[in-house]
């Protein structure tokens, strides 16, 4: 599925409409493209969950097309729920293979400390769910950031002080 350019190129254009700047739409309308762009997000949050070498394919597709979509939204979204969402699939993406493209990424590691700092829980709240336990979305930023920490050991030297950076900020706002 992630071989078909046409999909993600069309998943990439859903996810950067930003309704909110068109002027005189219905409302219906407005709502039927807000629900499209939440349906983009968890259709690339599914497919985020692929093997490591899909990953790197999401991640590097069209110079960082979908990265760049996902921060557009993460950032700029009026739709809580379309921010949780694009946090979710960066939180997807995260692993060896991507670790060096996600950490230099120029708005990713930036997104993910504002978006940590402006949240400051002190703890992670994980809820119990089956047998799994599942984080919530509101903490999507900072499990992000702890999951790149697990990987770093693959990251280039400018990419290792990137992402130190960016977790000594997260610490100082957490108070740890």
């Amino acid at each position: 599925m992630v071989g078909k350019d046409g999909l993600l190129r069309s998943i990439a254009y859903v996810i950067g409409l930003q309704t909110s700047q068109w002027v005189g739409i219905p409302q219906t309308l407005n709502d039927m493209a807000t629900q499209t762009r939440r349906f983009a997000m968890s259709t690339l949050r599914n497919i985020a969950s692929a093997p490591p070498e899909q990953k790197y394919r999401l991640c590097s597709f069209k110079n960082g097309i979908l990265l760049d979509a996902l921060c557009t939204a993460a950032q700029d979204d009026h739709d809580p729920v379309a921010k949780e969402k694009s946090f979710a699939v960066i939180f997807n993406l995260v692993c060896s293979n991507t670790v060096e493209i996600l950490t230099m990424h120029p708005q990713l590691l930036e997104l993910l400390v504002d978006a940590v700092a402006s949240s400051h829980p002190r703890h992670p709240h994980v809820s119990q769910g089956g047998k799994h336990s599942k984080v919530e979305l509101s903490e999507m930023p900072y499990q992000s950031l702890v999951s790149l920490s697990h990987v770093a050991h693959y990251l280039s030297y400018a990419a290792r002080i990137r992402l130190e950076n960016a977790l000594s900020i997260v610490k100082a706002t957490r108070g740890m």
